[in-house]
């Protein structure tokens, strides 16, 4: 069952009671808790049946409120429910439990909980409104903790100039995948893709066309690669590409696309086009002499320098003897 109350934003109060709907009356006073409480927002409350339910109802919606009439849900229910909400930092609503007076020595454990509340019956709509608006003003303080959160650990992460990722997550990356290589047989592949002669374009066209000239091989790069590999700047006019589940030969037809795909693009300049060229190295895990994440960006910055030394605007990788393999 679900209740609309008034205006513009939308957000979810979940009630958790066993039952037939509004069989406990206690959605009748959270409806008129919540007019009177809500500050014109709109509030979808929903009504959960159970454990089961009530998990559904979490599951498909970041809720503002939780409101769980433990006599008839269960202190079981109430648990895993708490359970559930601090697991997902995106859902950690507040919890308001109404319950009998009898009922409260056995909620002690479930009150050490950060998000937990209680309310002791017969309810009383005043103090159910009081308990609402601060259970609200709560929700809205973790949303916006839960958001700031999130934007910093963005921000630890992401290259500011491009908005890729930063050289701290590509190493962890190539870590993460590298395990994974290893736990289940299968290739991880890295491309080092760097701008030859970007000083030039620096020089006759300013360092702002040059961050602008950065930040449009980003995107072409992020938007010319599959949704699981991992493009982020290596540093400087050098990018990094971590392909999961790749070869050294599919490794390298990717990289040869990509150069020929940056070769025969136009950049926008400062009123006048800029073209550019890439050298791209290219190493796989495991292979010959790549062990770890150490040798495979050794092997693959040695494979760029050799891409470069061919005559730049080329892919290259290393031999079994150390010597480099190029495309034109």
């Amino acid at each position: 069952m679900t209740s609309t109350i008034r205006s513009e934003v939308d957000k979810t109060v979940v009630l958790i009671a066993d039952g037939p709907p509004g069989g406990s009356g206690l959605l009748d006073a959270l409806r008129a808790a919540l007019d009177g409480a809500a500050d014109s927002l709109v509030f979808r409350v929903v009504e959960a049946s159970g454990e089961s339910e009530a998990a559904r109802c979490l599951s498909g919606c970041r809720p503002a409120l939780v409101v769980a009439d433990v006599d008839r849900c269960g202190l079981e229910t109430l648990r895993k429910v708490v359970s559930l909400l601090r697991t997902d930092a995106s859902r950690c609503a507040p919890v308001l439990a109404v319950l009998e007076p009898e009922s409260l020595p056995a909620l002690a454990e479930v009150l050490e909980s950060e998000v937990m509340d209680f309310l002791l019956k017969p309810v009383q709509g005043a103090e159910l409104r009081t308990r609402v608006r601060l259970s609200l003003r709560r929700a809205a303080a973790m949303s916006e903790l839960h958001d700031l959160n999130a934007e910093l650990t963005r921000r630890s992460i992401t290259d500011a100039l491009t908005g890729l990722y930063n050289l701290g997550y590509l190493i962890e990356c190539c870590d993460r995948e590298i395990g994974r290589a290893k736990r289940h047989g299968h290739s991880v592949s890295c491309l080092l893709i760097d701008v030859d002669s970007f000083k030039r374009v620096n020089d006759f066209n300013g360092h702002a066309v040059g961050h602008r000239v950065l930040q449009e091989l980003a995107a072409l790069l992020r938007a010319s690669v599959r949704s699981s590999d991992v493009v982020g700047r290596y540093g400087g006019e050098e990018f990094l590409v971590v392909l999961p589940h790749t070869d050294l030969e599919g490794a390298m037809i990717l990289a040869e696309r990509l150069r020929s795909l940056v070769a025969g693009h136009t950049f926008a300049g400062d009123g006048r086009p800029v073209r550019i060229t890439v050298s791209v190295g290219v190493s796989a895990f495991p292979g010959i002499g790549v062990t770890d994440r150490e040798t495979l960006l050794s092997t693959v910055d040695q494979a760029m320098y050799r891409a470069k030394a061919l005559g730049r605007n080329r892919v290259a990788r290393l031999d079994p003897d150390g010597e480099g393999d190029g495309l034109d």
